[in-house]
């Protein structure tokens, strides 16, 4: 089975989101667990993919590693097993490393 590659920008779109969400619709609980959930699964798996053999190599991409490490280190909570106050405290420090305050 294959995977499809997950990038750098998609991750950070995706904290961007949910980090706007958080601030916008605090209410929409739902939305933000199913969105919240899933996420330090993809950060995982786009950190796998950098660090394959076959991954490509680019300019920026020693700085995008570091800050999904960074990410990954900010969000501790577990797939379907978190709250919506672990994801809003651990999406808001996570997103402070791709510059948004």
């Amino acid at each position: 089975m294959k995977s499809r590659v997950i990038s750098f920008f998609e991750i950070e779109e995706r904290v961007r989101e949910l980090a706007v969400e958080l601030e916008s619709n605090p209410l929409d609980v739902d939305s933000i667990l199913e969105k919240g959930e899933v996420l330090p699964f993809l950060i995982h798996l786009c950190i796998s993919q950098m660090q394959a053999v076959n991954s490509k190599n680019y300019p920026d991409k020693n700085k995008h590693y570091e800050i999904l490490q960074k990410v990954s280190q900010s969000i501790t909570y577990k797939m379907n097993n978190c709250t919506f106050s672990e994801i809003q405290s651990q999406v808001n420090d996570a997103s402070k490393a791709f510059g948004v305050q």
